[in-house]
Parts: C-alpha cells; sequence; structure tokens
C-alpha cells in the first residue's frame, strides 16, 4: 500500500468513524478465514413450533375490495394473469421472467463474496435477486382478494417450492445478502398474510423452516449491516421483528425480536438528518424505508416509542415535500436501484403518491386528496375513510412560482454522501421535470455504466478543471466530503454556497430567483489557488422535448409541447466559450468531447432513455453563468 493509498484508507475511516471501520473489517475477515462457510442451515423444529400470520390476521378484504376502483381491480387481475404466464414487473417495467435459479447454486454464499467468484460474476446481480424478493407474491395475494381463484395462490406455492429446491438455505447468490433475504421473508410473510387464514394455506407447514433459516442467516451478518449504515441494517432489523411475531413459539423468537427493535431504534435515531432526510440521500430509498416503518407498523404497532414517532413524522414530511401532488414525480435524488418493496398500487413505480398517501395517514395526520393512489394504504390495513387535514407542501430550498418548482441542493453530511450533488438544480413546470437528474441506471454492468452518473458531471452544476466535488475511491464510497449551504433571502430567492474540500480549490456561488413565471440561475465561481486559468463547466441535463438551439453569446433551446413553448438560454460572463449538445451518448453540436454517459436520463434501474445534455465552458481565474426558464402559451 503506498503513502497516497493509505492516506486515502485513514482519511475514509476517520469519516465513516471507527465503529463502521472495525465491524466492516470484522466481516471481512471472517470471510477471507472461511468462519462463515462451514454454517450450515439445516433445521428439525419440534411439531409445537408452527407460524401465525404476524399481522394477528387483521386484513380487512371486503372492505379493500368495496374502496378500490374498477379500474385498479382490472389492472391487479391482468398483473397476476401475466405473472401465472410466468412473468412480471421488474424494477417497475413489465414483461421480465421470474427466474429463481441463481447460478451458483452450489456454493455457499460465503464463498460467493471472496473476490475472485464475486468479480467474475458476468451479470448484475441485481437481476439474479429481484425476482427471488417475492414482491410479485403480494401481486398474486391480491388477484386471490378479489377472485378466491386458487389458481393464484396455486402458483404462489408452485414457486415457493421451486425456490426452495434451486437455493437450498445458504447456498447461491439469493442468500448471499442478507438484505436480500430481509425482504423476501418480509414479502412471503407480507403475501401470505393477505392470502388469509395461515393454516388452510397450501405452504402453510412450509414456513417455519422458512422463516427459521432467513432469520438465522440475517442474525449472522447484521453487524455487518449495521457497518454499512444504511437501509441494509433497517430491513434485516425489521425483519427479525416480523420472523419473531411469525414464530413466537421458537426458542430464538424473544432474541429476534428484542434485536430487531435494537437495530430499528439505532436506525431512527443515527440515520436521518435533522430535517428528515434518510442517510442515504435518496427519493427511491427513503420511500423504501417509509414503506419498511409501514409494513412494522402492521406488524407491531407497539414498539414505536414517542421519539421514534417524531423522527418518522418528519421523514414522512420531507417525502412528501419531494413528490409533486398533481403527477407524483419526485426528483431523481441520490442512488435509484429501482426498489419498490411491496409492489401493491396499480400506479406506476416513479408515481411516489401511493407512499406519500400512506406515510401521511399513518405517521403525520394528514393526507393529499383522495385518489387512485390511495389503493396501497388499503392493502396495507388503513381502510379508514375519516377526513385528514390536507397537507401543505414546504418551500425548503426551493422557489415556486403557479406552474414552476426549481429546487436547489445543499448539505452538510453527517453520513456517507450517495452522489456528489452540491447545488445541483431541478426545474419543474407543470409537475414535470425540465432540468433533471440523471439517475443511476447501473451499478454492475461493464465500464462505463458501474454507478458512473452519481459523479458530478452527470448533474445540474458546475464543475472546475473536470474534477469532481469529492473524490471518489469505489463505486459507492466518496471521501473529503464537502459540504454547501443554502439561504432564502427577504425577495424569496436562494443563495447557495460550495466550498470543496478537495484539491480543486474553488468557491461556487449559486442564486435562484424568478417571478411571472421567469426563472434564473446565476452561477459564479472563483478559483482560490493562483495560478493558471482554469476551466468552469456548466452543465444541464434536460428532458428530451424536441429541442432546437440556437448559438451566438450563449445557447438559447426552445422546445413546443402541447400549447406550451419552453425556453432555456444560458449566457456565459465572456463571448469566447465551448460547448456541446449531446442526446443518448452522441455529439449533435459543438466541439467539446461527449462522454458516453452523457445525455441518458434513468428513470428506473437498468434502464435509460435519451435527454439532452449541455456543457458550456470557459477559461479564467472566475467566471459566471446566467441560465433562464421560462416558458409561453402558444396557439399552435
Amino acid at each position: 500500500m503506498n503513502l497516497n493509498t493509505l492516506r486515502t484508507v485513514i482519511g475514509a475511516a476517520a469519516e465513516l468513524g471507527l465503529e463502521q471501520v472495525l465491524l466492516n473489517l470484522a466481516y471481512k475477515t471472517a470471510i477471507k478465514f472461511g468462519l462463515y462457510s462451514w454454517v450450515r442451515y439445516g433445521t428439525s423444529l419440534p411439531s409445537h413450533i408452527h407460524a401465525i400470520d404476524p399481522t394477528d390476521g387483521n386484513c380487512p378484504h371486503d372492505a379493500i375490495t368495496s374502496l378500490l376502483a374498477p379500474s385498479a381491480k382490472t389492472k391487479i387481475l391482468d398483473r397476476a394473469d401475466k405473472i401465472c404466464l410466468g412473468y412480471y414487473e421488474q424494477f417497475g417495467v413489465a414483461g421480465f421472467p421470474i427466474n429463481l435459479s441463481p447460478p451458483n447454486n452450489k456454493t455457499h454464499w460465503a464463498d460467493l463474496e471472496k473476490g475472485p467468484i464475486r468479480n467474475s460474476q458476468d451479470q448484475d446481480i441485481k437481476l439474479v435477486w429481484e425476482p427471488a424478493r417475492f414482491g410479485w407474491g403480494l401481486q398474486l395475494a391480491q388477484a386471490f382478494t378479489l377472485t378466491h381463484n386458487p389458481v393464484y395462490a396455486n402458483f404462489f406455492q408452485h414457486k415457493l417450492h421451486e425456490f426452495s429446491v434451486e437455493n437450498p438455505a445458504g447456498y447461491g447468490e439469493n442468500w448471499q445478502s442478507a438484505q436480500e433475504c430481509a425482504i423476501r421473508v418480509i414479502n412471503i410473510l407480507f403475501a401470505s398474510h393477505l392470502f388469509g387464514n395461515f393454516p388452510t394455506l397450501e405452504w402453510y407447514k412450509a414456513l417455519p423452516v422458512i422463516i427459521e433459516t432467513h432469520a438465522v442467516r440475517i442474525s449472522q451478518t447484521l453487524e455487518y449491516a449495521r457497518s454499512q449504515n444504511n437501509n441494509h441494517y433497517l430491513s434485516e432489523s425489521v425483519a427479525l421483528i416480523t420472523c419473531a411475531r411469525a414464530l413466537p413459539a421458537h426458542p430464538k423468537a424473544g432474541n429476534w425480536h428484542k434485536t430487531g427493535w435494537q437495530g430499528v431504534h439505532w436506525c431512527l435515531r443515527n440515520q436521518f438528518e435533522n430535517d428528515g432526510e434518510y442517510v442515504q440521500h435518496s427519493t427511491n430509498y427513503h420511500r423504501l424505508v417509509l414503506q419498511l416503518l409501514l409494513w412494522l407498523r402492521m406488524v407491531d404497532p407497539n414498539g414505536f416509542g414517542d421519539e421514534d414517532l417524531t423522527i418518522i413524522r418528519s421523514a414522512t414530511q420531507w417525502y412528501a415535500n419531494m413528490a409533486d401532488p398533481t403527477t407524483g414525480l419526485a426528483p431523481n435524488l441520490g442512488a435509484n436501484d429501482g426498489a419498490y418493496l411491496f409492489p401493491l398500487s396499480c400506479l406506476p413505480f416513479e408515481d411516489h403518491r401511493p407512499v406519500v398517501q400512506a406515510s401521511l395517514r399513518t405517521f403525520f395526520g394528514a393526507c393529499i386528496p383522495a385518489g387512485d393512489w390511495d389503493d396501497l394504504r388499503f392493502w396495507m390495513g388503513d381502510t379508514n375513510t375519516a377526513e385528514y387535514p390536507v397537507f401543505v407542501r414546504s418551500q425548503r430550498s426551493s422557489i415556486a412560482d403557479g406552474a414552476w418548482r426549481l429546487s436547489l441542493r445543499a448539505i452538510t453530511y453527517r453520513n456517507r454522501p450517495s452522489h456528489a450533488d452540491h447545488l445541483h438544480c431541478d426545474v419543474w413546470a407543470h409537475g414535470k421535470p425540465i432540468a433533471l437528474d440523471a439517475g443511476t441506471f447501473s451499478y454492475n454492468l461493464p465500464s462505463p455504466w458501474q454507478n458512473a452518473l452519481a459523479d458530478t458531471q452527470a448533474h445540474n452544476t458546475v464543475t472546475v478543471d473536470g474534477l469532481s466535488q469529492m473524490d471518489r475511491i469505489s463505486k459507492f464510497l466518496f471521501t473529503k466530503w464537502s459540504a454547501s449551504s443554502a439561504d432564502t433571502n427577504p425577495d424569496g430567492s436562494l443563495t447557495g454556497t460550495f466550498h470543496p474540500t478537495t484539491k480543486a480549490k474553488y468557491t461556487h456561488h449559486r442564486e435562484i430567483s424568478g417571478s411571472n413565471g421567469h426563472f434564473y440561475v446565476r452561477d459564479r465561481v472563483v478559483s482560490n489557488s493562483a495560478g493558471s486559468p482554469r476551466r468552469f463547466r456548466l452543465h444541464w441535463l434536460l428532458s428530451d422535448l424536441n429541442w432546437e438551439w440556437h448559438i451566438d453569446s450563449g445557447i438559447t433551446l426552445t422546445a413546443q409541447t402541447g400549447h406550451t413553448k419552453y425556453y432555456v438560454s444560458i449566457e456565459p460572463s465572456t463571448p469566447i466559450f465551448q460547448y456541446r449538445i449531446t442526446k443518448a451518448g452522441t455529439n449533435l453540436d459543438g466541439s467539446l468531447y461527449a462522454e458516453s454517459i452523457d445525455g441518458w436520463y434513468s428513470p428506473t434501474y437498468l434502464q435509460k432513455i435519451p435527454a439532452i445534455s449541455i456543457a458550456m465552458e470557459g477559461i479564467g481565474t472566475e467566471y459566471s453563468f446566467t441560465t433562464q426558464f421560462w416558458a409561453e402559451h402558444t396557439q399552435v
């Protein structure tokens, strides 16, 4: 290990904290020396240990059926019929086979964690894990609730048996991640709850073994999950509580329950910012966490303390502020791996209103106006028709005027960053994005697609000399966590400031202002190092609206959508500049080099659609850009 690498490791350890580093090191040491590899998961449970519904059987099937709209019922049955043909919705996209046969099901999960085998895997591991989460089982249970057709229950039983055969406990990729085990056992038990009347289920006798083996596997590496300090620890803790509630006569049930709640309390106190933002700094992971907490509220409602509920209330408010109430769309902040634990709503993956509504009603005592998005809360046990106060969105770090909303990303990290996105700006009009966050696309595909969209260059902000705002030392880990701040001025405008902690040495000021449908984003970047002039590059990623453009002293783009014509104008501080306009990795105009990752938007995992990437670059010791957004109503 050379001196620079050693410094990087020491710096990362200082930021992450000694406990996280030591727990992670203990796990990797155990893997290296085969301490997990000898563990076998054979079980011989006594006959008196049987499974019960972890939610005490309280599923208002009749009420759900009466509350669902006819269009929702049609969607549920159509979706379930496709599942019975062997196809499900993967990362929110329909038409993928339910493949429960992993490539290495004769290899112990701990051996799969070793470098040579792990690095030789030739496909994205999430393609193996996703069907084995059994989220599609919930959709079969929905159809069974509506029809009582045994076809849906029989198919679930068939696939559960297939999983057991193809994935012997402890062997293969589907036992490799304890979080995947947690999600799977929760979904199997949630689906069984929705099918109803546990002792009559065809798979009832198999449930005790399923529950025990999953709980044992989760317990093995729970400290490693804590070292990651993310949704893995929370999901695994919730799963242990679920297993304890479903198998109360098991001799370890008391320990699972206690350990699970210790983990949940720890996560609630250590994984949320003061404003409610979740530790992974991601809209989609925030949704995942709220789904876990909604399930836990169903399973063990008395386990929450007042402090827990205060934190969850804050997290609910943060999330509800992110989602547009008219479209359900939300900024694609941070990592988006396509996770949607409980795909019970008939609305698409990108519509956040189902979880917003369920969370607001359960934890906040408020709601958004009723609509098709209420279906998730029905399935999660809330069939209450009582009126709630309507939730009013706040304008924290954003400005809004009529149909427009501009938000500014500013944060001081207490936990590790997800994306290097300081002072990123989203621009929305009529509930849909004009300037957007690219998302994730993939963690594991060949270069350049290994979480490449997490870097500063992919965001709507300014880079200097091509450097990221933070140093990136692995696929998921940034070091030298920099900070940014945002203030609301008396006139309603926003002022943001970014100071890097890396060798970039510059200061970036961004001001967002506007009224009457005309908005300005003004950037001023100043070098803090003496010497040669530097390259200042402003980047915007625009939704693909068939833009046309004109180049003169700057760049002006126009796009006609229905009766609205949108305008984007970018003006540099000097008439000498370089630029590029890129779509789907292909340069359309300009002399700046385009990367293959430029001009793409990823709405969910492994999905990418064309977008328009604009980069403008100027040289100097300081530089300014002014970007304007506005629209006009036309008669076209």
